[in-house]
């Protein structure tokens, strides 16, 4: 059996990083129960004000007690974001006590694979951090949306075919076991003339991606015209 572990560097330490993190890797719940917000009082992402705690530890009696399953075989072992605090105390909350990197291009040396979280913005700058690991051919997973612009998001495509480097972007919502059993029963209605998909946040590409995705998951990835 090989127990070697996926080592993981995380890019952008929002609280979608973490969640994915967390789900990664070994972690002190007490510091993910917060607060844990920075030297001017200041929490720029819900995770520092135990946002993503509560996703995870659900039971009263047991705050400590993790109640969704981790998945195994992930170290997170590289962390980077603008803010080097931001960073480090992402990093304290880790058993693995991944290394806070002082440049962009460093989180993607000595690591199996590269996680670019995002949950405040639509993908301006996907391209700018999700380069460096590609160009060195290390797989890469990119918080949707994709990209802001069709020109970034080939970009970003024909930088991974050149370099032999799998990538992977999307929504929850093409993975919701829900939808998937939605989906699964449609037959029963058939023949079926009409279906909404009602979701999403706002206008914001970042959050209209969410009810694309349901769509797709739902109906099917053959869209004739938008």
């Amino acid at each position: 059996m090989n127990d070697k572990k996926i080592r993981v560097g995380l890019i952008r330490m929002d609280s979608h990083t973490m969640y994915i993190g967390i789900l990664m890797d070994e972690h002190d719940p007490a510091l993910l129960r917060g607060p844990m917000p920075a030297a001017d009082g200041s929490a720029l992402h819900g995770w520092q004000a135990s946002g993503t705690y509560l996703y995870f530890y659900t039971t009263y009696r047991e705050p400590m007690e993790m109640t969704v399953p981790r998945v195994d075989g992930f170290e997170i072992t590289r962390v980077w974001d603008e803010d080097r605090e931001l960073a480090e105390l992402g990093a304290r909350v880790f058993g693995s006590k991944p290394r806070v990197c002082e440049t962009l291009d460093e989180v993607s040396d000595d690591v199996d694979l590269v996680v670019i979280g995002d949950c405040k913005t639509e993908g301006e700058d996907h391209a700018q951090l999700a380069a460096p690991g590609i160009r060195k051919g290390v797989p890469t997973f990119v918080d949707k949306p994709f990209a802001s612009c069709l020109e970034d998001a080939r970009a970003l495509a024909a930088l991974a075919r050149d370099n032999s480097t799998p990538i992977l972007s999307l929504s929850i919502m093409r993975e919701t076991p829900g939808l998937s059993h939605f989906r699964n029963r449609l037959a029963e209605i058939t023949p079926l003339n009409l279906g909404l998909i009602h979701g999403g946040v706002g206008l914001r590409l970042d959050g209209l991606i969410h009810a694309i995705s349901a769509a797709q998951h739902v109906f099917g990835t053959g869209v004739r015209s938008v």
